[in-house]
């Protein structure tokens, strides 16, 4: 699970945040693609989550970009929390959704997992640890990275059912697991838990850190500063 949640619900977002729109794409830390045929307000966008080994189910569940993540997870093992939170691996998804989010709920367990929020639909979005106003929720996270829910009831069954534009059909769409990889590899063989520990109170933030996590997903040589690709289950096992 991620963070914090705001205490009032403020507006769900009328338009994708800055920093969510096809010109970011260039950037390394944010890949995004946005769909123009029948709703300008979907967005392809590059997901990572920890997570037990055996389970890969997105609904009702938290993740974050490149950024948060990196933020979430040093958090998470330098605090002592993995073992306990049963995070075994770390995967890279790229999911559509509509990017007019919707409050952040802070989701716990597995199978199924239970979001506490006031957004049962919607994607949630805010900054990494909550810390901008009303939480970052439509706000450019870029200097900061964002934390994303995803409630079971928002899952589309198919692409299509999310191009239709219906609003409220649904509000997401796995496109693929692209890569998952032991969480040990870049905090213990690539070095991400010093970093992390480095980069605390510093400007960029986390920015060491987050290179040796991009890094893990970009190659599977670990020469290179990659991790190799665990592989993951038939992509039925990833539909609602």
């Amino acid at each position: 699970s991620f963070g914090f949640i705001c205490a009032q619900p403020p507006p769900k977002c009328k338009v994708p945040p800055p920093g969510i729109s096809a010109s970011s794409s260039s950037s390394s830390s944010f890949s995004s693609s946005v769909n123009d045929n029948n709703n300008n307000f979907l967005v392809l966008m590059d997901h990572y989550i920890a997570h037990p080994p055996d389970i890969y189910n997105l609904a009702n569940q938290d993740t974050a970009d490149l950024l948060g993540d990196t933020v979430f997870t040093c958090f998470d093992v330098r605090s002592g929390n993995t073992k306990k939170d049963h995070y075994g691996v770390i995967s890279h998804y790229k999911i559509w959704l509509d990017a007019r989010f919707g409050q952040y709920a802070l989701c716990n367990g597995y199978n199924p997992g239970i979001c506490v929020g006031r957004e049962y639909f919607k994607v949630g979005r805010e900054s990494s640890l909550g810390m901008k106003k009303e939480g970052g929720q439509c706000a450019n996270n870029t200097d900061t990275g964002s934390w994303f829910s995803f409630p079971e009831k928002g899952q589309c069954k198919s692409k299509q059912q999310l191009e239709d534009g219906n609003p409220t059909a649904c509000t997401w769409y796995i496109e693929e697991r692209v890569k998952t990889i032991n969480i040990t590899c870049p905090f213990y063989t690539q070095g991400m838990l010093s970093a992390c520990k480095n980069d605390e109170g510093k400007a960029p933030f986390y920015e060491k850190a987050r290179s040796i996590f991009e890094r893990a997903f970009i190659y599977n040589d670990e020469k290179k500063g990659g991790c190799r690709d665990l592989g993951g289950p038939p992509r039925s096992m990833l539909l609602p």
